[in-house]
């Protein structure tokens, strides 16, 4: 009798250690404090700041808001310059959409090196912005986002998200 129950213990720890990722979720909601707490310098004279996705597994968020910035030109210019300051470089820039990295090389005081990308969308008609953000850590130094293995996880579940809501002109959408 025992050694059935251990069997069967074993069976359903292998099955939950298999298929348990499923059942313990590590995605969250992030509270508005949160965000402006600590992505304020995405944020552009915000209004009506929204969070829609974060994981506590890898360090990524995904959130919009309304901005009270007078126009695009604006807009872009008071972002531009917050992130300069934090190292942020623009790597991908059109009318409606900018990309920015930034990476940190190890230090005596850091473990890992870190890799970041943000991404946002902006619409001046409805002042609707879509950011997301995600940081990565690596043993060895990267000289891209794309060079670590958080960019494969971002590809399939945070950059979809960012593209439907910043697909969204009226910025209703919802996102699971």
């Amino acid at each position: 009798m025992i050694l059935r129950n251990l069997n069967l213990f074993i069976v359903l720890l292998l099955t939950s250690c298999f298929y348990g990722c499923e059942i313990i979720k590590m995605d969250y909601v992030p509270e508005e404090e949160q965000i402006r707490n600590s992505f304020g310098s995405f944020l552009v004279k915000p209004a009506e700041v929204t969070g829609h996705y974060a994981n506590m597994d890898i360090d990524c968020i995904v959130f919009t808001y309304r901005s009270e910035a007078s126009d695009s030109a604006d807009f872009w210019t008071l972002l531009d310059d917050a992130l300069t300051e934090r190292e942020w470089k623009c790597t991908l820039e059109d009318e409606t959409q900018r990309h920015y990295e930034r990476i940190f090389r190890k230090t005596g005081e850091q473990l890992f090196h870190s890799a970041e990308q943000m991404r946002i969308s902006y619409n001046p008609e409805t002042k609707f912005a879509v950011v997301a953000w995600v940081q990565a850590d690596s043993l060895d130094p990267v000289e891209r986002f794309s060079e670590n293995d958080e960019a494969s996880f971002a590809a399939k579940v945070v950059w979809p998200r960012f593209e439907r809501l910043a697909a969204d002109e009226k910025g209703t959408a919802k996102i699971e």
